[in-house]
């Protein structure tokens, strides 16, 4: 888990530039986008924590970096931002989006690490009875495995994850279905999953 944490941080860092820090040491990053196939402007700002932890991304066009309410939003978010402080960020991103690099995309950590980390926490989970193990997969029931994925805490949406590992080939799907795979409890009574191939040793999977 910490190793994807610190990529993704690695990731905040090295693309976004720290605009604003508030009294209490909380600090505003932002990334300067533009869109891959509309072409449209986006910002991207996340809230990093004095123990440098990063909030989730708050993406927003340049409209509503500059309107009346810009930036109140932060008030929503832990760190005790005031009118102060909103007031002195829109100067700031002012000044950044006159200068700001623009990214085509902002980069995410490889699936292949998400893949990793979340076969950890499956492991870890054996014990609770709330994921098993049959034929080399780690099958997880639908509810469990999306707060598996809250757990991970990584840019990626709960879709996009099962996509990406059914095109990988690590995602077992019944014939018909998109995502999810039907076993039977011991009553013979059946239930869906989801059905992920078991990493037995760091970076290679069970056979």
């Amino acid at each position: 888990m910490n190793k994807l944490k610190n990529m993704i941080k690695k990731n905040i860092v090295e693309k976004t530039e720290c605009i604003y820090q508030n009294a209490w040491e909380y600090k505003l990053h932002a990334c300067k986008m533009v869109e891959g196939t509309t072409k449209k402007m986006r910002y991207s700002f996340w809230i990093e924590t004095p123990e440098g932890e990063f909030s989730e991304a708050i993406t927003v066009s340049l409209a509503k970096c500059m309107n009346k309410t810009a930036f109140e939003w932060l008030y929503d978010y832990e760190g005790g931002f005031i009118r102060d402080d909103i007031m002195a960020v829109r100067l700031a991103f002012r000044q950044y989006d006159s200068l700001a690099k623009v990214h085509s995309v902002f980069d995410r950590v490889d699936i292949d690490l998400v893949y990793q980390e979340l076969c950890e926490i499956a492991e870890s989970k054996l014990e609770d009875e709330v994921i098993t193990i049959r034929d080399g997969y780690y099958n997880i029931a639908v509810k469990e495995f999306k707060e598996l994925v809250a757990e991970l805490d990584c840019d990626y949406k709960v879709l996009e994850i099962k996509k990406k590992f059914k095109e990988l080939g690590i995602l077992r799907v019944n014939s018909g279905r998109a995502y999810d795979y039907t076993m039977t409890d011991k009553d013979g009574n059946p239930y869906k999953v989801i059905s992920i191939k078991k990493i037995e040793e760091e970076g290679v999977m069970a056979a």
